[in-house]
This record gives C-alpha cells, sequence and structure tokens, in this order.
C-alpha cells in the first residue's frame, strides 16, 4: 500500500453587495470565482518480484464551481423575521475531467448541469439573548441522468430541512447549536463496475456546534 500527497494553493474571489431599501429589509448579492487546484506527483515504487524502482508523474485538476447567491431578510416586529435565498453553480463546466499518467492523459466525461438553490426561513426572537432559526431549502442535482453518476459523488436533488438555536453569551461571544435533515433523489453508480450501486432515498442527519468570538 502507498500513499502520495501533494499541496497547491489557487486564487479566489469573492463579491458581495448589500443593500438595505429601508430599516426592516436587507438584500445582499454575492459572486463567487471558480477555484482550480493543480496537483502533480511522482508517483513511486518497487516491481514486486524483482524489487527493481519505478517512477512516473502523475497530475490531475480539482475545481470548484463559480456561484452567486441572492439574499433577502425582510423583519417583521421584534419578534419574527423572514429570510430567503437562491443560488447558482456552475457545475456544467465541470463534465470533463482529466488525469495525466506519464504521457498518457486519462479522460473521463459526466454529464453534469447547473445547479439551483433556493432556501425560505424564519428567526424567532425567543428572548433578548437568544434567537430559534428554521428553514427549508431545496437545491437542484447536478446530473443530468441519475442512472449515471460518480462514484465520489453520488447526490442528487434533495430537500434539506433545519433547526437551531443561537444564544449571545456576551457582546463578544455567541454559542450555537443546529440539527438538519436532508432527503436525496435516487442516484446510480454504473462504473467501475465492481463498485456500482444504486442509493435508494438516501437521508442524511447533521448536528452542528458553533461558538463564536468577535474581537
Amino acid at each position: 500500500e502507498q500513499s502520495e500527497d501533494d499541496t497547491d494553493i489557487a486564487p479566489n474571489v469573492r463579491l458581495g453587495i448589500l443593500f438595505t431599501p429601508q430599516e426592516q429589509t436587507r438584500l445582499g448579492l454575492t459572486w463567487t470565482s471558480e477555484v482550480d487546484y493543480q496537483f502533480d506527483i511522482d508517483a513511486s515504487g518497487t516491481l514486486p518480484g524483482t524489487g527493481t524502482p519505478w517512477m512516473l508523474p502523475v497530475s490531475a485538476s480539482v475545481g470548484a464551481p463559480q456561484q452567486a447567491m441572492f439574499s433577502v431578510v425582510q423583519v417583521l416586529n421584534d419578534k419574527w423575521s423572514l429570510l430567503g435565498n437562491m443560488g447558482w453553480q456552475d457545475w456544467s463546466s465541470f463534465s470533463e475531467t482529466a488525469i495525466t499518467v506519464g504521457r498518457v492523459e486519462v479522460s473521463s466525461k459526466l454529464e453534469l448541469q447547473d445547479t439551483w438553490h433556493g432556501a425560505v426561513g424564519t428567526q424567532y426572537q425567543l428572548a433578548p439573548a437568544t434567537r430559534l432559526n428554521f428553514g427549508i431549502a431545496y437545491d437542484t442535482s447536478m446530473y443530468e441522468d441519475q442512472n449515471y453518476t460518480s462514484l465520489t459523488m453520488p447526490s442528487g436533488a434533495a430537500w434539506r430541512f433545519g433547526t437551531g438555536v443561537q444564544h449571545q453569551l456576551s457582546e463578544q461571544a455567541s454559542f450555537g447549536v443546529a440539527f438538519e435533515y436532508a432527503l436525496s433523489e435516487d442516484a446510480k453508480v454504473p462504473s467501475p463496475a465492481v463498485l456500482s450501486g444504486n442509493y435508494n432515498s438516501p437521508q442524511m442527519y447533521f448536528v452542528s456546534l458553533n461558538y463564536s468570538y468577535r474581537f
């Protein structure tokens, strides 16, 4: 068994604008640029039996798509606020992936499409220092056909339901806990054949704790 590692630093740009047409309404728009990571290693080892050493250069690129998000917050009164957002991710630009081993390039094509995200939620000020959060979100699938998904990411369209509580410990510190339930679309992985299979109505549960301190 052998492992290789490499690191890369890639530039990323995030731009945002916040507009407050009135005291109770906030509108926000953010854009995040695509990120491309390039990994290059010189894989090495020894041939079984003879013990002859070998070395082979391997390179691959891994990326994250550009994305945009529009958000709105509407304060109804001193207790209730409504929230909503809509987002887009440019996954269609990552349909073609390639790995170069020596002088041979091995390419893989996935039928990917852009994804859309929508969410609505509400906040309730239970006490001056305690806020409750509730929300529902829906994300479309990055795959054009759920019968051809990748083993590394067998995902699909998903509904997510979340709730949580945030408590202000002091002017600088806050603590929170959140729970999320996600129900995803069926997904089928056709290759490699030895690992092919189906993911039927996958369900996921997330519990998170957070602590923040502002200096």
